[in-house]
């Protein structure tokens, strides 16, 4: 009878298996490094593994030497954006009145929508955020007269927010 040359089968138990082929199903995982060992880069934080030749990204986000974020000042750099929706909200107002294909008038309804949406969303937060710093401020009044100092907690400004809210649906 004709046999052909095929090689013996290898168990797939694991410990019947020889090691080099253990080794090589394994390579897939994440390598098992001492703990023992000092790591390299220490104090470069996520660039701790990249190559030292090459470039590191940079967003200005997340650095320390661009300073921090302050909402009004980016407010008042930012304005003109503003003044930019509103002239692009103007302009579709315009387009969906002239607009005769039935399908794109509801597109641009739907849009025209969505940035009143956005910008009725905006003006409650600046709303807000003023009767916050309104409050923040005679807060600062009332310690420089004298008194102990308050910072409202979450659920106070909640509070407020919702005085705020219950004036505007009754006027």
């Amino acid at each position: 009878s004709y046999t052909p040359d095929i090689p013996p089968r290898t168990p797939t138990i694991p410990h019947m298996t020889p090691p080099e082929e253990r080794s090589a199903k394994r390579s897939r995982g994440p390598r098992e490094v001492s703990s023992s060992k000092p790591v390299a880069y220490v104090g470069r934080g996520a660039d701790a593994h990249a190559e030292p030749g090459k470039k590191r990204g940079f967003d200005p986000r997340f650095e320390e030497m661009c300073g921090q974020f302050r909402g009004e000042v980016f407010a008042k750099q930012y304005g003109f954006v503003e003044e930019m929706r509103a002239s692009e909200m103007e302009g579709l107002r315009k387009a969906v009145e002239s607009e005769r294909d039935e399908e794109a008038k509801e597109y641009m309804a739907m849009e025209l929508r969505k940035l009143e949406d956005k910008e009725r969303a905006r003006a409650w937060r600046n709303k807000v955020e003023q009767k916050k710093s309104e409050i923040r401020a005679a807060e600062r009044e009332k310690v420089k007269n004298g008194k102990k100092p308050y910072f409202m907690k979450k659920s106070d400004m909640r509070q407020v927010e919702l005085k705020l809210k219950y004036e505007e649906l009754k006027k």
